[in-house]
């Protein structure tokens, strides 16, 4: 990692606030083997067109235009609001910087963005940008808030954070609004903390009901701020109007087999002969599975749910909080909620907003313990 926050001091009401700036590699979902530039302005010094094409040629990027071909080992674009960066017929626009090198054979697109810039980017992505404000902003701290502690996720890969939703969902400029802009600037510097530090400020589109503890993730352990809650609002439950708040998913034996067989934490061999939940949280989260086969494993139901929806889609069984049932041939996980569960439940914080509830009220309820603190970076190191 290039930049690194040195020293962080939380004081709420701040007004110095030294903003950072994070690395974010950007289509990481798509992997483009090449990218159109497209600029609305005057053309770089390092290429003289205002229209050319990125390609990874081993080591090196092929840069062509206008019938010419130049090889260099990166290149930096500035200014990059007044550029279009296309890839697979589809127009991204960035602030910042964007950085192009290639690796082990691909193109890695990097985007160099201050930390508001970012938060606008994902928040127009992460929530839905019509719902109230108070919502959004209080998306907007959450997704400032784990992007202060997840920026060391992908040193090993030349950025610091990824735009995919196991980091969060970062589209550039091209989807901000108005509103999902206020929420940001309404709530400039604003982090979670928990004993001065940064919180691991999760969150999820629909908890189903009842919020997942910090148990729910084995890297978490316990964080007292991520607690177990049912999630009620006036007498009922308050994501009820999400759509993945019911669902169910059937399956086969065999497909079922061939999803666990590709990990072997949970591969029993060609044929399931059962499945069962053993034990289930105080949230009605499934904790442990029994699997037989030519063989039986326990494994712990998190790590199972996430392989299953690796391999047979992250829309098939939506959350750990299903009950199971067998029926000759298949498998249904009848379910509620979507994701794990744990911190802000989207929908509730959608619910208690149109009930008159502030983003400080929803926070509270959906981080237990945890205060809302400004940020202000007293030094960012550029190491190398």
């Amino acid at each position: 990692m290039r930049l690194i926050i040195a020293a962080i001091f939380f004081l709420m009401g701040c007004e110095c606030y030294g903003e950072p700036v994070l690395r974010v590699g950007i289509l990481r979902t798509t992997h483009p083997g090449s990218v159109r530039i497209i600029c609305e302005s005057g053309a770089p010094s390092a290429v003289h067109s205002k229209d050319f094409t990125i390609s990874s040629h081993g080591s090196m990027l092929d840069i062509a235009y206008a019938g010419n071909h130049k090889k260099a080992k990166s290149l930096t674009l500035e200014n990059t609001s007044a550029i279009r960066l296309r890839a697979w017929d589809k127009d991204h626009r960035y602030t910042g910087k964007l950085l192009f090198s290639a690796r082990d054979g691909n193109l890695l697109i990097v985007n160099e963005v201050s930390l508001e810039d970012y938060v606008r980017g994902v928040v127009a992505n992460e929530m839905r940008k019509e719902w109230p404000i108070e919502a959004l902003k209080a998306q907007a701290v959450v997704a400032r808030t784990l992007a202060l502690t997840r920026y060391e996720d992908h040193k090993r890969d030349g950025f610091d954070i990824c735009d995919a939703t196991h980091c969060q969902v970062y589209r550039g400029i091209q989807t901000e609004t108005s509103e999902t802009n206020a929420a940001v600037r309404q709530t400039s510097g604003q982090i979670l903390t928990y004993r001065k530090k940064p919180i691991q400020a999760l969150y999820g589109s629909c908890c189903g009901g009842v919020s997942a503890s910090s148990y729910a993730s084995q890297s978490l352990g316990n964080a007292p701020y991520l607690r177990i809650r049912k999630d009620i609002l006036n007498s009922a439950t308050a994501c009820k109007a999400s759509p993945h708040y019911d669902w169910n998913f059937t399956v086969t034996a065999s497909d079922l087999a061939s999803a666990l067989a590709s990990d072997s934490r949970t591969n029993v061999g060609k044929q399931i002969k059962g499945l069962r939940v053993i034990k289930n949280d105080a949230s009605d989260r499934a904790l442990y599975m029994e699997i037989a086969g030519s063989r039986s494993r326990e494994i712990d139901a998190y790590v199972f749910w996430n392989i299953i929806c690796r391999k047979l889609g992250w829309g098939s069984v939506k959350s750990a909080r299903f009950r199971l049932t067998k029926s000759g041939d298949t498998y249904t996980f009848c379910g509620h909620g979507l994701g794990h569960g744990i911190g802000l439940c989207q929908w509730g914080a959608y619910a208690r907003a149109k009930s008159g509830w502030n983003y400080q009220q929803i926070l509270a309820f959906y981080y237990s313990g945890a205060g809302i603190s400004k940020v202000a970076v007293e030094k960012i190191s550029d190491m190398q």
